[in-house]
């Protein structure tokens, strides 16, 4: 729980919820560079394939196009299904992070879970 507080805190979140309040799913975005930047967004196993990631994904793109943003941008892991793929379906495309601003590249560093190789990841970018 500490883990989802510290990742909503300062940062513009979005919940999706069910029926009795239950968490289905949320969007946590932020500024990179510039850039609207999608730092997490989790649909709860159980629901997934019901619209609630792209909602939520949408959602956040229509705040971030209304707060002035021109881009949203991601990293996520290139191979898994509902990761890079997902995206893709919805606008993004791959980008290279080594020709990125240095300010993406230390937020897309970042995001490499321990143990996973950065090769295993992408960068993202949809314009508004």
């Amino acid at each position: 729980m500490q883990a989802f507080i510290s990742l909503v805190t300062g940062n513009d979140t979005l919940v999706a919820a069910g029926e009795g309040d239950r968490l289905l799913g949320f969007a946590a975005s932020g500024e990179v560079d510039g850039m609207c930047w999608l730092k997490e967004l989790s649909v709860d196993p159980d629901v997934m394939g019901a619209g609630i990631g792209t909602a939520l994904l949408e959602a956040t793109a229509e705040r971030a196009r209304a707060a002035g943003f021109r881009r949203i941008a991601l990293s996520t892991f290139r191979d898994v299904p509902f990761n890079a793929p997902f995206y893709a379906r919805r606008g993004f495309c791959i980008s290279d992070s080594q020709s990125a601003s240095a300010a993406i590249r230390r937020q897309v560093a970042g995001e490499v879970p321990e143990g996973v190789e950065i090769a295993d990841r992408v960068l993202m970018i949809r314009d508004l």
